[in-house]
C-alpha cells in the first residue's frame, strides 16, 4: 500500500507539475521531495494515531495544525 500511494502522489506529481516521469529526475525536483515528506510525515501520523486508538486523533489534529502553522 505504501509503494502505491508513491506512486499514485508521483504520477500526480507528474501530471500536474510537469515533472518528467524518470526516477533520477523526479529525485532532483524540490518539489517531489517536499511532496514525499509532507506526505510520509501525515501518513506516519496516521499510522501512529490508528494504532494509538481513537484517543490520539487530537494528536493527530495538533500535529497536522503545527505543520500548516510552521509554512
Amino acid at each position: 500500500m505504501f509503494t502505491f500511494l508513491n506512486g499514485v502522489l508521483l504520477r500526480t506529481l507528474h501530471h500536474w507539475a510537469d515533472v518528467p516521469y524518470q526516477l533520477n529526475t523526479m529525485f532532483r525536483s524540490d518539489l517531489v521531495q517536499v511532496a514525499l515528506s509532507i506526505f510520509w510525515t501525515i501518513l506516519a501520523w496516521y499510522r501512529w494515531s490508528s494504532l494509538r486508538g481513537a484517543d490520539c486523533a487530537c494528536l493527530w489534529f495538533c500535529g497536522a495544525v503545527l505543520m500548516g502553522w510552521w509554512w
